[in-house]
């Protein structure tokens, strides 16, 4: 198998998959609208009018500004913006134009600064109401004024830019709702459209049989329906077009080792509906568990014939007549029991006599083996097969785990001659599966 961290990417393959989604891609899109839309429509604050009146302190009694009063001035600036800020100048501004409001949420419409350097401040007024803004701040300055006069004894301040009448609000924000739900549309739709080409790419089941092709470098022999096919005929020609596959791919081979990562391959049923179909073509099938360690065929073992198993024919204490046993027309040699030593039984001499007996009585004979990751025996027996089909499940099969055992395999100079992907969910694939793997089904136009 070839070693590369090569990622093919089918075009075709990503654009049915997105249109596939594309529902879920346009509810999301139009869930974050409406959300954005919302949130646009809530973030439009009462609008609120700004005006600004800056005042000279000189600190003096004088009509004209002065080196004294400039540096007068400087010293009483703090103080005066204390008196700006005081409660008695704020309900005095209150009662002369019969504001409704508290002193405190007067105070909160208004702020201060010195510009530095300078014996000036500039009082800023926010308000509902343009007209009210200009007049709350006039009215600040002279009351704050005459308090200052009155408590310091300075004079009042000179008023050298005069409080206008704002012509629009400063608070709202000009960015329509429409905006803010089209932001929130492209972003629903973006994130999720990322998503699902995240998981695509993050998907580490065999999903379609290119899969088995980009990542193993494996012919793909055959593709199962899983039980939830609408149609019977879909599994039927599938397993036929295997089996003519298999045919194609070893024309001379009579040991066919099946072969899984895991045992929720369960290649057990699958073997079964091969060695069916392999019937109707008139050829002579024989399923063969090496599974020694943990058996399970035992169903099989309910059928007509003697109830030995494989482990007591290696170990000498049965003949092959003793061990073969047949059920509804297929025979089987099964596993009476677990052993601890089943590599030891495979590795002599009966288990090659054994298959050179079988060879001679049966046209095929399909063999199974332990879960390839866990159990040292299934290499032993890969090593006696003349061909070795690895059985993948759409459902359970991953990735790395077929990569493991396709190295081991690698590694004893075994080659696997194609694999058979099993529990493949057509009926949600439509009329597309059926057109794209028609010939892994061996149907067409159905």
């Amino acid at each position: 198998m070839e070693k590369n961290n090569v990622i093919v990417v089918r075009v075709a393959e990503v654009i049915r998959l997105v249109v596939k989604k594309l529902w879920l891609i346009v509810l999301v899109g139009a869930l974050l609208a409406t959300a954005g839309f919302g949130c646009g429509t809530m973030m439009k604050a009462e609008p609120m009018y700004m005006t600004s009146a800056k005042i000279y302190v000189t600190g003096v009694e004088a009509s004209t500004p002065s080196a004294a009063g400039l540096s007068l001035g400087q010293q009483v600036l703090n103080n005066y913006i204390e008196i700006l800020k005081s409660r008695p100048v704020l309900e005095e501004v209150i009662k002369k134009l019969s504001l409704n409001m508290s002193y405190k949420e007067l105070k909160n419409c208004i702020t201060y600064s010195i510009p530095e350097g300078t014996c000036m401040i500039e009082i800023a007024v926010a308000f509902p109401d343009p007209e009210w803004a200009k007049k709350v701040a006039d009215e600040l300055v002279t009351a704050s004024g005459e308090r200052a006069q009155e408590i310091m004894g300075c004079s009042i301040p000179v008023v050298y830019e005069e409080a206008n009448v704002p012509s629009s609000p400063y608070n709202v924000d000009n960015s329509s709702p429409i905006i803010y739900g089209l932001l929130g549309g492209v972003a629903g739709m973006g994130l999720t459209g990322f998503l699902i080409l995240v998981s695509y790419f993050a998907n580490t089941k065999f999903s379609n049989p290119y899969k088995v092709t980009d990542k193993l470098h494996l012919k793909t022999l055959g593709v199962i329906p899983d039980a939830s096919a609408k149609n019977a005929v879909y599994e039927e020609a599938a397993y036929q077009n295997f089996c003519s596959q298999m045919f194609f791919e070893k024309p001379n081979a009579k040991i066919i080792n099946f072969v899984s990562a895991t045992e929720k391959e369960n290649k057990y049923e699958l073997m079964q509906k091969v060695a069916v179909n392999l019937q109707k073509m008139d050829k002579k099938v024989i399923l063969l568990d090496t599974n020694l360690s943990n058996p399970n065929w035992g169903a099989a073992t309910q059928g007509d014939g003697n109830k030995n198993g494989l482990e007591a024919y290696l170990a000498g204490k049965a003949q092959l007549t003793d061990i073969v046993t047949e059920k509804e027309g297929v025979a089987y040699i099964c596993c009476g029991q677990a052993v601890v030593n089943g590599l030891e039984l495979l590795v002599g001499e009966a288990f090659v006599n054994l298959l050179a007996q079988l060879k001679q009585q049966y046209d095929y004979i399909l063999v199974d083996t332990a879960p390839m990751l866990y159990v040292p025996d299934a290499l032993r027996v890969a090593e006696q097969a003349e061909g070795i089909i690895l059985v993948l499940s759409g459902k359970t099969s991953r990735i790395r785990q077929t990569k493991e055992i396709m190295e081991v395999l690698e590694d004893r100079n075994l080659q696997v001659d194609g694999a058979v992907l099993k529990d493949m969910n057509i009926s949600k694939g439509g009329k597309y599966f059926l057109k794209e793997f028609g010939k892994y089904f061996g149907v067409y136009g159905k």
